[in-house]
């Protein structure tokens, strides 16, 4: 009614009420809002000193935490609960190191301009500068964030979904996260058109549309820099393909919050770089968001082994399903401990987005070896590291069912049989030929590898033989349906670091794919184009009938001669999964007796 009580404590009564009728009238459940609340972490000094913001309800009091659990119990129709914290670039100490000053144990003297700063005045002040913020003060006010949404979460109901996400402030945006809104309910999608036309935006919406900006104009520009005209009403190109295997895309508050979608809106729009990074102190406990939380979104926070200490003590992680740790610093140990927490706690967790994180060969290998402990674990994200041929192929053995040759001291890897992964993503990692060649073996036989992501991974450095070869095994492959291997050839000139610019394949093998290797009609030609093979239509017969491929026998020689033992004839290829020999190109089987190294 006009003139009633329409929001308490930022719930929307009206969309409560409509949403219940909905739910009871049997309406689909993915028209109701969720929860999310925001609370931005206040600088020491916040208001006092000049561009420091003051935000506005910056943190949940006690009396919201149990407001909001009961409204949980009261509205088990909410389909999800998110507390998202934000950390203000201004929260960290000492901005002068970053600008590469050095510190003088005096007061400064501008005349003073020496190569180090030059000498001090001498004065009785004290001889140590005084600290523009405590870093325990920091860590106290960051850690009572922490606290107050496991409150929240411990207090939910049990069939809630709590997602909880921290992230520095968006550059350029931090007036508008600081200043927020009261809105805690999202809009409903029949209603978010009418509030965008009345100008009722939330401040996530605002947020929305300034990176939206940011994007056009950066389109422009490089649109410029090529001697190209785009037109104002232009639109972005869509990506290829959109892999929410899992829901993973929904379990990144990048996507949910600020927009990221690849095409308006990509992840360089909200974080240019990692001087916008926030790192956060290591006092700070996360390791109970593990223990509470359904999905757990900690990026751009310099997360390093430090930050995991804890996270042993954790022993049950009951409900906790995603993790994305994209854009740290864990490195292996950190990876070793992440990972070794999740088996020890018998973890239930569905995906794990480790993107960005400087993971090696080693890290690689862990989490090769801790998948078979973690029966639930079917999608990886691991793009932007330094994982090159042994790691990739420990966890192609470990996918495959195989155990590593380390681990079975020299002999033939025995066959545990294929684990149930979905989805790995290895974009910008280094996985070259043998990498290569060892996932052809895996995806031909693997019964339910859905995606597989090997952009960027060098494989044809050297030749083309072992991108035929994936290109083969996702023909035959039975459950594969994306196949990603853009620029992984190199082409003219290098790049400022002097590495070889890498990008499709040349004319030649890219008319050899749409003759010989692609069945006509199930992989579109501008997707083959551009290494990418989507699986659009599947055909009746095999691969290997199609395109007349050497026998298995064929193979198993020239598996034999690149690990240096005799080959046998009959029988499945040593190290093939399940048994099963993997299609070759023609010119890699016409090779294989002869062939060295990859």
């Amino acid at each position: 009614e006009s003139g009633g009580l329409q929001t308490i404590n930022g719930l929307d009564l009206e969309a409560l009420q409509n949403a219940g009728r909905a739910s009871t009238s049997g309406s689909r459940r993915e028209g109701l809002p969720p929860m999310t609340l925001r609370t931005y972490v206040e600088p020491d000094g916040a208001g006092k000193g000049e561009g420091l913001l003051k935000p506005n309800l910056p943190t949940l009091s006690e009396c919201d935490v149990l407001f909001f659990a009961c409204m949980l119990h009261l509205w088990p129709h909410i389909p999800h609960c998110h507390v998202h914290v934000v950390l203000p670039r201004e929260l960290m100490p000492d901005d002068r190191a970053a600008q590469g000053g050095f510190l003088t144990w005096s007061r400064d003297d501008p005349a003073d301009d020496g190569m180090f700063g030059g000498p001090g005045v001498v004065t009785n002040d004290s001889p140590y500068p005084p600290p523009s913020s405590s870093a325990k003060k920091i860590a106290a006010a960051i850690q009572a964030h922490f606290d107050a949404a496991r409150r929240l979460f411990e207090a939910c109901p049990t069939g809630t979904q709590l997602r909880f996400s921290v992230s520095p402030a968006i550059p350029d945006c931090e007036a508008v996260l600081a200043h927020g809104d009261h809105r805690v309910l999202g809009l409903p999608p029949s209603t978010a058109a009418n509030a965008d036309r009345q100008g009722e935006l939330s401040s996530f919406a605002k947020i929305k549309q300034i990176l939206q900006g940011k994007a056009q104009a950066r389109r422009r520009k490089i649109a410029r820099s090529r001697g190209e005209h785009l037109p104002a009403n232009a639109q972005p190109a869509r990506p290829l393909y959109v892999n929410n295997i899992n829901s993973q895309r929904l379990h990144c508050h990048f996507r949910t919050l600020y927009g990221k979608d690849e095409m308006d809106i990509e992840h360089g729009d909200i974080m240019p770089d990692e001087r916008y990074n926030v790192c956060l102190p290591t006092e700070v406990d996360i390791s109970q968001a593990f223990a509470v939380a359904t999905s757990v979104d900690l990026q751009h926070l310099e997360l390093c082994p430090a930050h995991l200490d804890r996270l042993c003590l954790v022993t049950d992680m009951p409900v906790l399903t995603h993790i994305n740790l994209n854009n740290n610093l864990l490195g292996d140990a950190g990876v070793e401990m992440l990972f070794r927490a999740l088996v020890d706690a018998n973890s239930s967790v569905v995906h794990v987005a480790l993107a960005s994180n400087g993971i090696g060969d080693e890290g690689a290998t862990t989490i090769a070896l801790s998948l078979g402990s973690l029966p639930r674990l079917t999608s990886l994200e691991l793009c932007d590291n330094f994982i090159q041929e042994r790691g990739s192929i420990a966890i192609a053995d470990a996918i495959g069912g195989y155990a590593s040759h380390e681990e079975a001291d020299g002999e033939e890897a025995p066959q545990t049989g294929p684990l149930p992964v979905l989805s790995v993503d290895l974009r910008g990692n280094r996985s070259r030929e043998l990498g290569a060649r060892r996932w052809a073996e895996v995806v031909a036989a693997h019964p339910d590898l859905k995606f597989l992501c090997l952009a960027q991974n060098e494989l044809g450095m050297l030749s083309e033989e072992r991108f035929l070869d994936l290109v083969c095994a996702a023909v035959a492959s039975a459950s594969l349906s994306v196949l990603d291997l853009q620029d992984n050839f190199p082409q003219e000139g290098t790049d400022v670091k002097g590495r070889p610019i890498m990008g499709p394949p040349p004319t030649e093998v890219i008319e050899d794919l749409l003759a010989d290797y692609t069945p006509a009609g199930e992989f579109a030609a501008e997707d083959v184009r551009r290494a990418v093979f989507i699986r659009r239509h599947r055909g009746g017969g095999g691969a290997a009938e199609k395109k007349g491929r050497q026998p298995q026998q064929g193979q198993q020689q020239g598996n034999a001669q690149r690990h240096g033992g005799g080959g046998t004839s009959g029988g499945a290829a040593a190290g093939t999964p399940g048994g099963a020999s993997v299609p070759m190109s023609p010119s890699a089987a016409s090779m294989a007796p002869s062939a060295g190294s990859p």
